[in-house]
Parts: C-alpha cells; structure tokens; sequence
C-alpha cells in the first residue's frame, strides 16, 4: 500500500547524490582508494570523464572532494 510505501522511503533514503563537478556540471563518481598509504581505503568524487589533455573541452576537469575519512584497508 502506498502507505507502507511511504513509511519504508522514509527510512531507507539511500546515498545522498553525487556533487557536480565545477569544470561540466554534471554528476561525479566515487573512487576509493587502493593504493597502500595513509589514504588506503578513502573515498572520493572525481569528475566522471574521461582522462585528456588539459586544453580539451571534453576531458576530465579537476574536480576533486573528498567523501570520508580513512577508514583503512585490509593487506
């Protein structure tokens, strides 16, 4: 029923969207880190283009934001 419906999107509301990046305005993807060091197992938004020469319109901008602190990874 469209009550049950409404209770249970109410407390399951999911990840909150991604921020848009500043270079195209559109939605960002999150990474984590996976490299071992201090930042193993962060995550992070990137512009979800693709990588490209700085002069290209098209190519990934360089936004960057970080989403969590560390949380560690597993060796």
């Amino acid at each position: 029923s469209n009550a049950q419906t409404a209770f249970w999107k109410s407390l399951l509301k999911g990840p909150p969207p991604p921020p848009n990046c500043k270079g195209h305005s559109e939605p960002c993807v999150l990474r984590t880190v996976k490299k071992a060091g201090p930042n193993c197992g962060r995550q992070f938004y990137v512009c979800a283009r693709p990588e490209g020469h700085s002069s290209n319109p098209q190519a990934r901008c360089n936004f960057f934001l970080w989403l969590t602190k560390k949380a560690g990874c597993e060796d």
